[in-house]
């Protein structure tokens, strides 16, 4: 199995609109952990590398930051899809077809493909969920780091 590629720190800030800052704030203070796929400093000068699983959830994760969860709420979350696959959805991919969503809700986070006659609140026993159309969030991801 061949290497996956990764990305400097700042090329993940970037994808995830957030400044390089947070990003190294979140490492730091392992809001955001890197995982097999990551690549891990080897010494001065030399920068971890993200994965675009780990992009995914920074950008996630600050999508749902922008919607008042907490980074290490948005973060648990954020893993849910960039780590964990549903039936027909890699792990950091959308569904082929309708739209890829995150809820969060006191049931826990979840990745559901809907379409526009999705039933949302059916997909909660509360009244209140968190939402975030990973589709554009993915899309966004892409195109940045496909300029690398």
């Amino acid at each position: 199995m061949g290497v996956l590629q990764t990305y400097h720190p700042s090329v993940a800030a970037e994808a995830a609109k957030i400044p390089a800052k947070t990003a190294r704030r979140w490492l730091d203070n392992k809001v955001i952990a890197l995982r097999g796929n990551d690549s891990n400093p080897t010494g001065s000068g030399n920068h971890c590398g993200w994965s675009r699983n780990r992009i995914a959830q920074l950008a996630v994760t600050q999508a749902l930051v922008e919607k008042n969860v907490s980074p290490s709420a948005g973060a648990k979350a954020a893993l849910v899809f960039s780590d964990f696959g549903n039936a027909g959805r890699k792990p950091g991919e959308c569904f082929g077809v309708g739209k890829t969503v995150l809820f969060i809700s006191d049931d826990g986070p979840m990745v559901r493909n809907i379409d526009f006659n999705f039933p949302i609140f059916d997909s909660s026993n509360e009244a209140v969920i968190v939402c975030v159309d990973l589709n554009r969030i993915v899309d966004h991801v892409d195109s940045v780091l496909a300029k690398y």
